[in-house]
């Protein structure tokens, strides 16, 4: 405002006040102007200081991604956008979202592909406005060995429960379970897309077997190894 005044006498002082009038309706334009551009400048900035920080990203396999932030976050009305490597949106939606954590999940997530997501209406607790979080995320090539991401034993129903890290394909599959000096009876009961379910009995509460599953390989891939490792009952 000074710096306005300043001109103005300065226009009145050296110039007719036809000409003096026309310089200061153009530096008011370009005050106004650059007043916007501030403007637009500090609510972006405010947008950016309000949502919180991603610590960690993970996909989690068959389209889970987990998001872990470095603060504890609130929601309102908020909305995901997620886009494959062209800009062109694919459908995802939201499994779960937490003070500090939020899991979505990618409809049909291709092997290898990377998808840009955008989460709008989320804020750091210790601010008022909501802002945007962005970020990338790769689906990894799944080939090779088929890995197990979580296993589960049920002692109630007898179930030993697998879930895998992307869908899966079967060939004569089969499983097995020791303890090192004694094989289990082991019944196949149901082969998922991305999990397999058995049955298997006499497993004590607490101790820890070895499993062993043949015939299966990554959907994308013809590869049919053998998957070893170890649960508690």
């Amino acid at each position: 405002a000074c710096y306005i005044v300043c001109e103005y006498n300065e226009f009145h002082n050296n110039h007719n006040s036809e000409e003096g009038g026309f310089r200061m309706r153009t530096y008011l334009k370009k005050l106004s102007a650059a007043a916007v551009v501030m403007v637009v400048m500090m609510l972006c900035s405010l947008s950016v200081f309000a949502a919180p920080k991603i610590k960690e990203k993970e996909y989690k396999g068959n389209g889970v991604v987990e998001l872990d932030f470095t603060t504890r976050v609130r929601y309102k009305n908020v909305k995901l956008t997620v886009k494959d490597a062209k800009g062109k949106k694919v459908s995802a939606s939201i499994i779960e979202k937490d003070q500090d954590d939020f899991d979505f999940r990618i409809k049909k997530a291709k092997a290898g592909a990377v998808y840009t997501f955008t989460i709008k209406g989320i804020r750091k607790v210790s601010e008022k406005k909501y802002g945007t979080v962005k970020g990338k995320i790769r689906v990894p090539s799944l080939k090779g060995k088929v890995k197990v991401r979580k296993t589960e034993y049920d002692a109630k129903d007898r179930e030993l429960g697998f879930d895998f890290d992307g869908l899966v394909k079967w060939k004569n599959p089969t499983v097995s379970v020791t303890d090192g000096s004694r094989e289990y009876v082991v019944r196949i009961d149901e082969k998922g897309k991305d999990d397999l379910e058995v049955k298997v009995h006499q497993l004590q509460k607490g101790k820890t077997y070895r499993y062993e599953i043949t015939g299966v390989s990554y959907k994308n891939d013809n590869t049919f190894k053998k998957i070893t490792g170890t649960f508690t009952a």
